[in-house]
């Protein structure tokens, strides 16, 4: 046997392996699964950094990918109905095309999202209420609004608006009577302006707590959320917040 087929017969035996071994493997004819990984050594890990290594199995379909996409051992051969398919897409390395990554600039590859906004658990301001991403033109359109990865977060916290009830002081903490009086000064008073709180420049925007739909000023939805959270722990939020702020030319990023 030649050194070329002593290679191919390598190959063929990893590939036979990796499907004898994978738990998805029996089932190739179903679109229904899921990303699960199996590592054989280094990282593959469902989410987070990807480790040293790139060896690893995958069985499933994830977003964007064809399904089902079969057996992968290592970083160069996948195995899908007898074709090849580069194991790694998305500009983030998780197996996921970019268009439709729910964290496009973070290795997730479970693509988990339990509030199913759109945005993953690893990259959302607001993990457990959703608030979807805003357009990409929305801080042209709207020049008071702070984001932080593309949601709205208008005290630039890191906390999205909509699990955020803590006016008094920016960051992590419970919402209290406080932070009730900083709203009620703020009731019915424009969201673009800055005539909010107690003091009476505070910018609104922090207290539009319901987001979608789009209303032009501080409403009963709002304090109806603002009771919801008062007297919880704000957030939560992903673990690798804050995410990256960006303000219209009226909003505030922290330096």
């Amino acid at each position: 046997m030649s050194h070329r087929e002593c290679l191919s017969a390598l190959l063929v035996a990893l590939l036979l392996f990796a499907g004898a071994t994978g738990r998805a493997s029996a089932g190739m004819s179903s679109a229904s699964y899921s990303i699960v990984n199996d590592v054989v050594s280094g990282g593959g890990t469902a989410s987070g950094s990807p480790g040293a290594s790139a060896s690893f199995m995958m069985f499933g379909a994830s977003i964007g990918q064809p399904s089902p996409i079969g057996d992968t051992l290592g970083p160069v051969v996948q195995r899908i109905n007898g074709g090849l398919w580069p194991p790694l897409l998305g500009a983030d390395g998780d197996s996921t095309a970019s268009a439709a990554d729910n964290c496009p600039t973070l290795f997730n590859r479970n693509q988990l999202d339990q509030d199913a906004d759109g945005v993953g658990d690893l990259c959302d301001n607001c993990v457990a209420a959703a608030n979807p991403r805003e357009s990409a033109d929305y801080l042209s359109t709207h020049p008071w609004a702070t984001l932080t990865g593309g949601q709205r977060d208008d005290d630039a916290d890191g906390i999205g608006n909509v699990c955020d009830a803590k006016f008094t002081s920016p960051g992590l903490g419970i919402p209290g009577d406080d932070d009730l009086a900083e709203f009620r000064a703020s009731n019915a008073k424009p969201v673009a302006n800055d005539v909010c709180g107690t003091n009476g420049v505070t910018p609104c925007a922090i207290f539009d707590l319901v987001t979608t739909p789009e209303v032009g000023s501080i409403n009963s939805a709002d304090l109806n959320r603002f009771r919801l959270l008062q007297g919880i722990l704000n957030g939560p939020t992903c673990s690798v917040c804050p995410l990256t702020c960006t303000a219209g030319p009226q909003g505030l990023c922290p330096q």
